[in-house]
């Protein structure tokens, strides 16, 4: 199968997540305490992958995802009703990420040559797709790699990932096919049955 039709498939999130995403949204805002658990299970993975994205180290992105989740709980009882905790979510993960990479190396633009001295470089996912992300990672440089991520495992669509990262639109997609290519002739062929899992 191609490498760029598997992908697709997976990394398109399907209206039925993201109305259930927008429907436990609602009922979180309605119901922070008793409504937390299904919005967790919900957004977790996809919010841990936009951190991911970021800091690249497995144990540092968790500890971040827990903190994004702490500020949001803090900080729900202020929100407004039209106010969307999963963009705040979001919101709230990038930029303690950011902070991170930050406090890693002081003055490091996010779009330096050397910003991959900074990011972590070999600490996979605990999961079965860190051994095939850990091949992907050595193909794609740290900006095709975030973007990758944040297309394939956070769902985001070009546009949130152009307001995420303020980049524009035609940038990203150019990325994303650049990545895209070098995958699909720099990836071994053991690895082309695994990219469904991812």
């Amino acid at each position: 199968m191609e490498v760029h039709y598997v992908i697709e498939m997976r990394g398109s999130m399907l209206e039925s997540e993201k109305n259930a995403i927008k429907e436990a949204s609602k009922l979180f805002l309605k119901d922070p305490e008793g409504q937390f658990a299904s919005f967790y299970e919900l957004t977790k993975e996809k919010v841990y992958f936009l951190i991911y994205s970021y800091v690249r180290e497995n144990a540092e992105a968790e500890d971040i995802l827990q903190n994004a989740y702490v500020s949001l709980l803090k900080n729900v009882s202020t929100f407004k009703v039209h106010l969307n905790p999963y963009s705040y979510l979001c919101s709230s993960a990038k930029n303690l990420a950011i902070d991170e990479l930050r406090k890693r190396k002081k003055n490091v633009e996010l779009d330096d040559e050397g910003v991959s001295d900074v990011i972590g470089n070999d600490d996979p996912p605990i999961d079965e797709s860190g051994p095939l992300l850990l091949e992907i990672k050595k193909l794609l440089s740290p900006f095709e790699f975030q973007v990758f991520t944040l297309r394939i495992l956070s769902d985001m669509s070009f546009k949130e990932i152009s307001k995420s990262l303020n980049r524009p639109v035609g940038t990203l997609t150019y990325t994303y096919s650049v990545a895209l290519d070098k995958l699909k002739k720099g990836l071994d062929k053991k690895w082309m049955t695994n990219l469904n899992q991812i």
